[in-house]
């Protein structure tokens, strides 16, 4: 019950952007977890901190906490939360951890190297859901954020290219990166985000 109040309180100083607050409170939530055997939570705390160690920027500390949440929840066959947790390594830039059954339908690049440079692992994530056809509320929901940071990258990736519609990202995008593998991808539910 200790370990749920402070993963909660976490959460709270993540909100509050108290990166260093969160990663304390985490740690000590995890360090009860493992020793009361609660697996389940255990996982779940392992992805929340990497969520927030991935939004501080600490990119490569995210992914080895995303990789252990992962290796947790595919032991215990919870598709779901395997597909959160490869979301948030694609969003750490870590190529090397994706999973080809749990990529979303969509132009994905098969090697950094065939990739537009220049756009970061979220305006790559974004722009090839945009590409697809979808909207930015569709779009926000499939990547679990807000509506306006989908809008934001947009923006960035408009300026980027030195384009002004979806159509010409298409264009463009599309001539950018290498197309050569395509897989389905069932959506998580809604409300699946942060716990």
């Amino acid at each position: 019950m200790r370990a749920t109040a402070l993963a909660s309180a976490a959460r709270v100083a993540a909100a509050q952007k108290d990166t260093d607050g969160a990663e304390t409170l985490y740690l000590e939530a995890l360090r009860l977890t493992s020793q009361d055997g609660v697996a389940t939570y255990h996982g779940r705390y392992l992805f929340s901190y990497g969520q927030v160690l991935r939004r501080a920027g600490r990119r490569k500390e995210a992914a080895a906490r995303l990789v252990s949440a992962r290796e947790f929840f595919t032991s215990v066959n919870a598709t779901v939360m395997v597909d959160l947790c490869n979301h948030e390594l694609r969003a750490t830039g870590m190529l090397q951890y994706r999973v080809p059954d749990a990529e979303p339908k969509a132009a994905t690049p098969t090697g950094s190297s065939s990739l537009p440079a220049h756009l970061t692992p979220q305006e790559h994530s974004i722009a090839e859901l945009v590409v697809q056809g979808l909207t930015n509320r569709e779009t926000a929901r499939h990547l679990f954020i807000a509506e306006k940071t989908v809008q934001y990258h947009l923006t960035r990736i408009y300026s980027k290219f030195a384009i002004r519609s979806r159509t010409e990202l298409a264009r463009v995008y599309g001539a950018g990166a290498s197309h050569a593998e395509t897989t389905e991808w069932a959506i998580p539910p809604l409300g699946m985000g942060d716990f």
